[in-house]
C-alpha cells in the first residue's frame, strides 16, 4: 500500500470515527447529557419513566423471543432423540 493510499485509508477512519462519536459521546458533567441522540436529564422524573417503559418493552421481547426459541429448540432436540433411537439396534 502506498503512503498515499494510507493516507486516504486513515483520513477515511477518522471520518468515520468522527461519524460515529456522536452516538456515542456522553459528557457526564451536570444532570444533563446526550446519548445516542437523545437529550436525558437524570433530575427529571420523565426520563427515569421513559427509561423504565423502554426497559420493561425490550424485556418483554426478550422473553418472547426466549420462549419461540425454547419451541424450537425443544422440537429439534426431539427430531434429533428420535433419529438417534431408530438408528440403535433393538
Amino acid at each position: 500500500m502506498s503512503e498515499e493510499q494510507q493516507d486516504l485509508s486513515g483520513a477515511r477512519y477518522e471520518q468515520a470515527s468522527l461519524r460515529n462519536s456522536r452516538f456515542h459521546r456522553v459528557d457526564l458533567s451536570g444532570s444533563q447529557f446526550r446519548f445516542v441522540g437523545v437529550s436525558l436529564d437524570t433530575e427529571n422524573h420523565m426520563s427515569w419513566l421513559v427509561s423504565a417503559a423502554v426497559l420493561a418493552v425490550g424485556l418483554v421481547g426478550l422473553e418472547f423471543a426466549r420462549r419461540a426459541f425454547i419451541r424450537v429448540w425443544s422440537r429439534a432436540q426431539e427430531e434429533i432423540e428420535a433419529e438417534i433411537k431408530q438408528r440403535e439396534p433393538a
